[in-house]
């Protein structure tokens, strides 16, 4: 085995490949001069008969050697060209698996123990290629570490209260103010908080802050600022705002495994949206929210929640397109006429 496999190390191995040693022939099997010179006719013809033989034996031996160095020279050229291949990607670690069967007929070629030895090999450069799939960050990749930390900063801000004397805190709220009302002044109290579906003038106290954190209070002003405010009404919504975007975060970070932080072990394949920061989710967040207000379609009769459980499905089919950034997101949900 470590004659097929001995360029598996460094670059190159190949060349320190040498096929076996090739039978030489001797020019003077035909004939053989007695002590005195004459030649022995009986003796001459007993010994061509046993050189043909020989001949014969030398040169199947001989053919079988030859057969087998030039197949371990292609084989061995065939993995330099496989591990070139892995280290392009994971689409061409894939190809390598698919070479399994290719090393299981050499092998009984060659007289290993083709069975066991093929189904080996297989098995292991299947389980490769989709280990350098997973590496490469394609179907079935957990998060980099760099989207675990983006991650893990939304698990932070879902728990966080909202206090009031933290700027960072206080400035979320001037934002959905912004957003929503952009020619008043900001007012910490007031009756223009429950337009936006707040149950209070004291936004402060509300339920989006008791159960979506600052988090909440973060992706809602998002929304705000690039869906209402300047360019639409919010009066002229379908949704209540606070309370659809408490459960839109509820159900989001459920399904991203922020809750529980289930997302450190979970391969899914769509976590380089994470890769750009957290503004991610709450594209995301808008995205659904926008979702359940077209299904509404300006009427108050259904449900807030089920819009939003409905949004969060269509969610779920756009990322299963495996999208690697929040424009493919867009991308994916425009080819499934989501947008």
């Amino acid at each position: 085995i470590d004659m097929f496999f001995s360029g598996g190390g460094g670059g190159g191995g190949g060349a320190d490949f040498k096929p076996p040693h090739a039978v030489t022939h001797s020019a003077s099997h035909g004939q053989r001069k007695t002590s005195t010179g004459q030649e022995s006719e009986a003796s001459s013809s007993d010994e061509s008969d046993s050189s043909s033989s020989e001949s014969s034996s030398e040169d199947e031996g001989e053919d079988l050697d030859l057969e087998a160095a030039a197949r371990a020279i292609q084989q061995q050229e065939e993995e330099r060209r496989q591990r070139r291949l892995a280290q392009e990607g994971s689409g061409s670690a894939a190809s390598v698996g698919s070479s399994g069967g290719y090393l299981g007929s050499f092998a009984g070629a060659t007289g290993f123990k083709s069975a066991a030895f093929g189904s080996s090999v297989g098995s292991f450069l299947k389980k490769s290629a989709a280990a350098a799939i997973q590496f490469a960050g394609g179907v079935g990749a957990v998060p980099s570490r760099q989207e675990r930390g983006v991650l893990g900063r939304l698990a932070t801000m879902l728990n966080e209260p909202f206090q009031e004397d933290r700027p960072e805190h206080l400035q979320f709220l001037k934002d959905c103010w912004k957003g929503a009302f952009p020619a008043e002044a900001f007012c910490a109290e007031g009756p223009q908080w429950q337009i936006l579906g707040f149950d209070s003038d004291n936004p402060a106290r509300s339920s989006l802050l008791d159960n979506a954190g600052v988090l909440g209070l973060w992706c809602l002003a998002y929304h705000l600022e690039h869906e209402y405010g300047r360019s639409q009404p919010v009066s002229k919504a379908s949704i209540d705002f606070a309370p659809s975007t408490e459960h839109a975060v509820k159900r989001l970070t459920r399904l991203f495994g922020i809750t529980d932080r289930s997302f450190e072990q979970s391969s899914r394949p769509y976590w380089a949206i994470f890769d750009s920061g957290a503004g991610a989710f709450c594209e995301v967040v808008s995205f659904t929210l926008q979702r359940a207000n077209a299904m509404r379609g300006g009427s108050k009769s259904s449900s807030d929640v089920a819009a939003i459980d409905t949004a969060v499905q269509q969610v779920e089919s756009v990322l299963e397109q495996a999208p690697r950034s929040i424009d493919a997101f867009y991308q994916a949900a425009r080819s499934l006429a989501l947008l």
